[in-house]
């Protein structure tokens, strides 16, 4: 048990080393470019969107967050759950 509780000290070290950089303009000027973005849409995304499903790119691809759990999930898991 000593093992897990001196990584958790060290995991709240690191955290609170790198807290500062976390909070800066930059990251929040990040955050602010990524909202912004628009996702284009095809015919199925309007659907997911008329449901509730809000869109993200991540990687390249775009994610859905559900409506109502908040979980992200991908186009086709979204289609599938929109349906039922």
């Amino acid at each position: 048990m000593s093992g897990y509780l001196e990584l958790a000290r060290r995991i709240r070290a690191s955290q609170e080393e790198f807290k500062p950089l976390l909070d800066g303009e930059a990251v929040a000027d990040l955050q602010t470019f990524q909202q912004n973005r628009s996702v284009p849409l095809d015919s199925e995304g309007r659907k997911l969107t008329a449901a509730g499903f809000k869109p993200k790119e991540r990687g390249g691809k775009v994610i859905w967050q559900r409506p109502d759990t908040g979980f992200w999930v991908s186009q086709e898991m979204a289609l599938h759950l929109s349906k039922s």
